[in-house]
């Protein structure tokens, strides 16, 4: 029985096959007649622990052996059917002849063929090698276009097999490829086809190679857009300002909106005086939000607070994306003190959540330290999201030791119950005067969680009849807090705090706390 079991290809299920029969044969009663002899294991159990292809010489071959060599033997055959079918199979036994029969397909006479050998390379997980890396760069000159397709989607997986170096003479890594493969790649980025060069121009910022500054001007020149869209965040900032210089107007002129909407935003990080001469051209832009967004580039170039000034009226008249309006608001930042806090605090009252994060972000970082703190505890007390609620929060906690009762007054005064609580834990650093106003107000509040920290504050500092207001509340119709205060309680035991507990029992002896109550007063008799 055991030789059959061989023939199984999962190694795992033959493991536990073999362990299940020998534990059967061991189980099996002896005749009679027969003498008892010592338990001996079935023939080939250790066999079947062997690792596929792992088997000692002149035993049989591990268990893909004939079916691979099979396979690579109908790679000759005429019919390119019988090859693909071989090829596909091969790329299911990811074992190295495999392997090399599938890299075999990729030089194949039949597209077919060599769009099955292709599919087959990626079907399981490898690291390719430089001469497979080399065979699959190869396809992106392919005449079919669908494995060209399929070549420039696999580009990063394919170019692993090339290191990465600094390249010599400059200043940033590059990829070392022949000059042949180089050749091919760069002809790949023209391709006729719109999706070959999506999928490239997609890729490129992870490949680490570099483009001539001619063919980066062809693909700033793409007619599609998202081509040269891509190519407009990836790569103006390498083209020489002699080249750009004759290139910039041009493109300032292309009939795509959101193509020069997003030329206005890349110029703004381009600090070089072609850059400024384009903007002008767009700042005079027939769309209003390329008009605007030109405006805000040079803004950024050169940071005066008149120009912030009109930006801030254009945006009260036009509709801007989230993307012009967050850099609208991150801008105001390169303002001078008073007028950075001037317009932050108009932003930090806009109907946008984002722009109202990204402003409390900003205020907090350049004034919360020593500028007035009253910005950031509105936006913690009344911003109608509670996640910038909770931010503000977060702020204010950083800087605690500035703020002033009047502050914490102002969060008490919120409609929001946890910065209502917020303010009760933040009296622990006020004198008990002030500290308890603020906390019998919140014992006073609708909210469980506020009056369950003022009861805290009041225990904590144990203000005047503080025992007195936690028996109160041991009668208190929310239980959560009727048990916070019998907690609170139990920490301080004394005379006056049993005397309490016993008039409790006494006058509530039915209530869901009596138990608890008198579990808490058998322990106070023992200490």
């Amino acid at each position: 029985m055991m030789p059959t079991l061989r023939l199984i290809p999962d190694d795992r299920i033959r493991r536990v096959l073999v362990a299940l029969l020998a534990g059967a044969l061991g189980a099996l009663p002896l005749a009679a007649e027969q003498p008892p002899r010592a338990f001996q294991l079935p023939p080939g159990f250790f066999e079947a622990f062997e690792v596929p292809g792992q088997e000692a010489p002149g035993q049989e071959g591990p268990y893909w052996e004939e079916t691979v060599n099979r396979a690579l033997e109908t790679l000759d055959d005429p019919n390119p059917e019988v090859r693909r079918a071989a090829v596909m199979l091969l790329g299911k036994y990811p074992v190295p002849p495999a392997r090399a029969g599938v890299r075999r397909g990729l030089h194949d006479s039949d597209a077919g063929v060599r769009r099955a050998a292709l599919v087959s390379l990626f079907e399981t997980p490898s690291v390719l090698d430089g001469s497979t890396g080399a065979a699959v760069l190869g396809l992106l000159g392919d005449e079919d276009v669908s494995i060209r397709r399929i070549a420039s989607n696999v580009v990063p997986m394919t170019l692993g097999a090339f290191p990465v170096s600094m390249q010599p003479g400059q200043s940033r890594l590059g990829r070392n490829l022949p000059p042949d493969l180089a050749a091919i790649l760069r002809e790949a980025f023209l391709d006729e086809d719109v999706t070959v060069r999506r999928n490239l121009a997609g890729h490129f910022p992870s490949l680490f190679i570099n483009l001539p500054p001619a063919v980066l001007e062809k693909l700033l020149r793409d007619p599609d857009n998202e081509v040269a869209i891509h190519f407009l965040r990836s790569s103006l900032q390498q083209i020489p300002d002699d080249r750009l210089a004759g290139l910039l107007p041009e493109l300032a002129r292309r009939s795509s909106e959101p193509y020069r909407l997003e030329l206005a935003r890349q110029l703004g990080m381009l600090p070089r005086p072609v850059a400024e001469e384009a903007l002008g051209l767009l700042a005079e832009d027939e769309a209003p939000p390329v008009a605007f967004a030109a405006r805000l580039s040079r803004f950024s170039l050169r940071p005066r607070a008149d120009d912030y000034r009109d930006l801030y009226q254009r945006s009260q008249d036009i509709r801007l994306d989230e993307t012009t309006l967050q850099r609208l608001v991150r801008a105001s930042g390169q303002l001078p003190g008073d007028d950075a806090e001037t317009f932050l605090r108009k932003w930090l009252d806009h109907g946008d959540v984002a722009a109202r994060r990204t402003a409390l972000q900003l205020y907090f970082s350049r004034f919360a330290r020593e500028g007035a703190l009253g910005p950031l505890v509105r936006a913690a007390a009344t911003d109608p999201s509670s996640q910038l609620r909770g931010n503000a929060l977060a702020y204010l906690g950083q800087i605690e030791a500035r703020l002033r009762d009047e502050d914490l007054r102002a969060l008490m005064g919120s409609a929001h119950s946890e910065s209502r609580r917020q303010a009760v834990l933040w009296t622990r650093r006020l004198p008990d005067d002030l500290a308890g106003e603020l906390a019998f107000d919140g014992l006073l509040d609708t909210a469980t969680e506020v009056r369950a920290a003022a009861l805290g504050e009041i225990a904590r500092r144990r203000l005047p009849d503080w025992e007195e207001i936690l028996a109160a509340t041991l009668r208190d119709p929310d239980p959560q807090l009727a048990r916070t205060a019998l907690a609170h309680l139990g920490r301080e035991p004394g005379p006056k705090t049993e005397a309490l507990l016993r008039t409790f029992l006494d006058e509530e002896p039915r209530s869901p706390l009596a138990p608890l109550v008198r579990s808490l007063l058998a322990q106070m008799s023992q200490i």
